[in-house]
This record gives structure tokens, C-alpha cells and sequence, in this order.
């Protein structure tokens, strides 16, 4: 419902900034177009751009345009509706971003079903506590690659 804005930062923090700001959204009634007009001013050359979402109509695309005239970077991780349910199709909106020059990442259901998006165990330290009481652990948590997103 409201526009986050995390300013950039060089730090560790910041990806669990924007990682635990992400976990909390929702989708709004702003759309993306919309958005994309709002933040130009707010926006600067050199800056990089993430754009996440399931609108495969594709009609925000050209408000993205002059962010990339500007120097600025867009990336877009296109949620693929198409395997989420029988709505949209992401091809057409793929081949134009390719046109633009615009990278794109689709991200499909299969994803968020893969283990390592629940980690569960795997995401977690497990100790012990020996008689003399140290510490030792019992299972490390395992390296997640998020960059293969497909």
C-alpha cells in the first residue's frame, strides 16, 4: 500500500534491510506505471534499478525507458504467471525487454519450491553443549545460491 524506499548502502545490513522489506509487502492499487513516473526525480544517473513483478502486459515498460537513457540500470525479475496459474504470458514482454536491452530474469513457482526457500534446518546453527560446557556445534547451515533463479 505504501512506496518503500531504502536509500543505497554498501553494507550487510542493507541486504537484510531489503530482504525483510520485502518479505512484508503486498501488492498495492498504485500501479507500476504509476510508480515508475513518481520515482524519475527521485531516481539518479548511475543508479541501479530492481523491478519485481508479475505484470507481463507490459505497459510500464515504457516508463522504464528513460530511466535507461539516463544512465540509470534496470534489472527486472519477471515473475512468470504462467506457472503460477494459466493468466499471462511472459514471452512477449521478454522479447521486448531484450529489445530495450533491459536484463530480465524470469522467475518461475518452482523457485520458491525449491528447499532453500524454506530453509528449515538448513538455514540454521545446531549445538551441543559438551560436559565441560562448550559449545560445539552439530550441523553448520548450508551455502544458499540464490543466483541460479531458474
Amino acid at each position: 500500500q505504501n512506496a518503500v524506499w531504502l536509500p543505497p548502502q554498501a553494507n550487510p545490513q542493507q541486504r537484510w534491510a531489503i530482504l525483510k522489506t520485502l518479505a512484508g509487502l503486498h501488492p498495492g492499487e498504485c500501479p507500476l506505471v504509476d510508480i515508475l513516473a513518481r520515482a524519475r526525480s527521485a531516481i539518479h544517473r548511475r543508479a541501479s534499478l530492481l523491478i519485481i513483478t508479475p505484470d507481463v502486459r507490459g505497459n510500464w515498460l515504457e516508463a522504464l525507458l528513460p530511466f535507461t537513457w539516463a544512465g540509470s540500470q534496470p534489472t527486472v525479475l519477471l515473475l512468470d504467471p504462467s506457472s503460477f496459474s494459466d493468466q499471462g504470458d511472459a514471452r512477449g514482454l521478454a522479447a521486448s525487454l531484450i529489445q530495450c536491452g533491459i536484463p530480465y530474469y524470469p522467475v518461475s513457482r518452482q523457485v520458491f519450491e525449491r528447499p532453500e526457500a524454506h530453509p528449515g534446518i538448513a538455514g540454521r546453527w545446531e549445538w551441543r553443549v559438551s560436559a565441560t560446557g562448550r559449545a560445539v556445534p552439530i550441523r553448520r547451515p548450508k551455502d544458499v545460491d540464490w543466483r541460479s533463479l531458474s
